[in-house]
C-alpha cells in the first residue's frame, strides 16, 4: 500500500485515512482506520455507462469486537453517493464486515475488499464518500471528488484503465466479472519493492461503428516516464485486433527491472495506417530500491566538445548537479546523494550530460539553460539561511511543477504560523491541486511543505491543527468545512482554492 509521505492524492485514487498520518508502508499502526478507494468508469452496450468503486480496508487498522457468535469481527460503515446540483442520482450505504476470528492476540488480520457498481448516464457528478469504523468512537471520514462520465456512440473511446491485483478465467458470473474474466482490482497506484507485476484492464468502444466491420486495429500499451514521456526500455507491447462494438485489452508487465519513479501506463489505439485514433494514460509510482544507474553506461558518455566540457569549476558543477534533484528520478537522486562529493569531476560531468541527453537527445544544452533560468528564480525568491532556493520545499515544488497558477500568502493570521497556499489548475494528469507551506520558526524564511493533495506529495489530514499551533477550536483534523471563525482564514483560503 501507499506511503503517505511520498504517494498520496490522485484523481483515480482517493486515500481515506481516519485520524492518522501513515508514515510508512507498514500496517502496524492502530491509531486509525486505513482504507483505500479507487474507481473506474466503463460502458455496457445494452445498458450504457457505469462506474465501479473498489474499496480495500486494511484489516490491521480497525477495531475488532465480539459478535453474537462469540467471534471477533470488525465492521466498517461505507456510504457512496453521486449527486448533480444537490440531486442524488445514485447512492449506497452498507456495512462491510471483516472475516471472523477467534482471538485478536497475535492474530494475522486479513484485508477485506468490496466492489460496487452504479449505472449512471453521461455527465459530471459530485462523488461523496463517507467511511467509518463502527467499533471506534471517532467521526466518520468524508471525501468529495468530481467524476466525469462521457461515453458517446459515434466516437472511439477508451474506458478508464483498471489496475489489477490478479485475473482469472471466470467460471460463474459475479460483480468481479468482465469479458469472461474475474478481475481482482489493485486498489492503489503505488507499486513497492515486493510487487513484480503490473496488470491492467480496459475497454475500447465503437471501433466497428467508426471504422467498419472486420477492420484491423493495433492497441499499443507501454510504460512511460512521467518526466520525459519516453517509453521505458522493454516496457512496450501491442495487441492486434479486429474492430468490435467493444474491444478488450487485458495486459501486464513484469516490473522487476522498472526503476523507482513516476510513470504513465499509456494506451494508444491505431488504425491499419498506423494513425493514432485515441489514447489514454494512467499515472502510477514505482519504488524499486534494487535498481541503480548503470555505471558502465555512464562512464561511456563522451563529454568532449559538449557544453559540459566547459564546466571546469568543481564547486559550480556540484552546485549545478544538486539543483537537478527536484526533477531527478529516484535512481538519479541516489547517484547524486552517493557520488556528489566523492566522485571525480569527470564522472560528474558525464552524469550531468547524460541527465540532459536523457531529456533531450538533440538539444541537451538548451534544456539545461531553460531549467537553469528557473533555478536562478527559485534561488532569488526562496533561499533561506545557508540553504539554496532549490533545496527548499517551495523551490523544489516550483522546479518540479512550474510556477503556481494561484498563490496566497499570509504572515499575520491570528494564531497561525506564516503560510502560503499554492494552487495548480492543471498538474500533469491531475486538476486543481493545492500545496500548503508554513514557516514554524518565523525566522529562517524556509517554508516547509505541510500538506498537499497532489500525487506523490505529503498528505497531512492534521495540517490545520499544525498550522494553527494546536488551536483548540481547530483540534479536529476533519472539522467541518464551514468553520471559518475569526482569525482562521486558512480553511476558507483552502476551500476557495479548490
Amino acid at each position: 500500500m501507499k506511503c503517505l509521505t511520498a504517494i498520496v492524492g490522485f484523481k483515480r485514487f482517493l486515500k481515506l485515512i481516519v485520524a492518522i498520518i501513515l508514515l510508512a508502508s507498514s500496517l502496524v499502526s492502530q491509531a486509525g482506520l486505513k482504507a483505500y478507494l479507487s474507481y473506474s468508469t466503463f460502458s455496457a452496450p445494452q445498458t450504457g455507462p457505469y462506474i465501479e468503486t473498489y474499496l480495500t480496508v486494511i484489516g490491521q487498522s480497525i477495531i475488532y469486537k465480539k459478535n453474537s457468535k462469540g467471534k471477533f469481527q470488525g465492521v466498517v460503515e461505507v456510504s457512496l453517493l453521486f449527486k448533480q446540483n444537490d440531486s442524488i442520482k445514485a447512492a449506497q450505504k452498507y456495512n462491510l464486515h471483516s472475516k471472523e476470528i477467534d482471538d485478536t492476540t497475535g492474530a494475522s488480520f486479513e484485508n477485506f475488499i468490496d466492489q460496487q457498481r452504479f449505472a449512471l448516464p453521461n455527465g459530471t457528478y459530485d462523488f461523496e464518500i463517507e467511511i467509518n469504523d463502527k467499533n471506534r468512537n471517532t467521526p466518520p471520514y468524508k471525501w468529495t471528488e468530481k467524476v466525469n462520465i462521457n461515453y458517446i456512440s459515434d466516437k472511439i473511446i477508451v474506458s478508464d484503465i483498471e489496475l489489477l491485483e490478479s485475473y482469472t478465467k471466470s467460471t460463474t458470473q459475479s460483480v468481479l466479472t468482465k469479458s469472461g474474466y474475474d478481475l481482482i482490482p489493485y486498489v492503489s497506484d503505488f507499486y513497492p519493492d515486493n510487487f513484480n507485476r503490473l496488470a491492467f484492464y480496459c475497454e475500447i468502444y465503437n471501433t466497428k461503428q467508426v471504422l467498419g466491420e472486420n477492420e484491423r486495429i493495433v492497441v499499443n500499451y507501454s510504460i512511460r516516464s512521467a518526466e520525459t514521456m519516453a517509453t521505458m526500455n522493454d516496457f512496450g507491447s501491442f495487441s492486434t485486433q479486429k474492430t468490435e462494438q467493444v474491444n478488450v485489452l487485458l495486459g501486464s508487465f513484469n516490473i522487476n527491472n522498472l526503476p523507482s519513479g513516476n510513470y504513465f501506463l499509456s494506451i494508444e489505439v491505431k488504425d491499419k495506417n498506423n494513425l493514432v485514433l485515441v489514447s489514454k494514460k494512467r499515472s502510477f509510482q514505482r519504488k524499486n530500491r534494487n535498481i541503480r544507474l548503470n555505471m558502465q553506461d555512464l562512464t561511456a558518455v563522451n563529454t568532449l566538445n559538449s557544453f559540459v566540457a566547459g564546466m571546469t569549476s568543481r564547486d559550480s558543477l556540484i552546485d549545478n548537479i544538486k539543483s537537478l534533484r527536484p526533477i531527478a528520478t529516484d535512481a538519479e537522486k541516489a547517484f547524486i546523494d552517493e557520488n556528489i562529493t566523492r566522485s571525480k569531476s569527470e564522472l560528474l560531468q558525464q552524469f550531468f550530460l547524460n541527465f540532459w541527453k536523457t531529456r533531450n537527445e538533440s538539444y541537451p544544452e538548451s534544456e539545461w539553460k531553460k531549467y537553469f533560468s528557473e533555478v536562478k528564480k527559485v534561488n532569488a525568491n526562496f533561499s533561506a539561511i545557508n540553504i539554496k532556493g532549490y533545496d527548499t520545499d517551495r523551490g523544489r515544488v516550483y522546479l518540479q511543477y512550474g510556477p503556481p497558477d494561484s498563490r496566497i500568502t499570509s504572515d499575520s493570521e491570528v494564531g497561525a504560523y506564516p503560510y502560503e497556499m499554492w494552487q495548480y489548475f492543471k498538474l500533469k494528469s491531475q486538476t486543481s491541486r493545492i500545496f500548503v507551506f508554513y514557516n514554524p520558526d518565523f525566522v529562517s524564511s524556509n517554508y516547509k511543505l505541510l500538506h498537499s493533495d497532489a500525487l506523490g506529495e505529503l498528505n497531512n489530514p492534521n495540517w490545520r491543527t499544525m498550522l494553527h499551533k494546536g488551536d483548540p477550536q481547530n483540534s479536529d483534523p476533519n472539522f467541518p468545512s464551514t468553520d471559518d471563525y475569526y482569525g482562521n482564514r486558512s480553511n476558507q483560503n483552502y476551500l476557495n482554492s479548490k
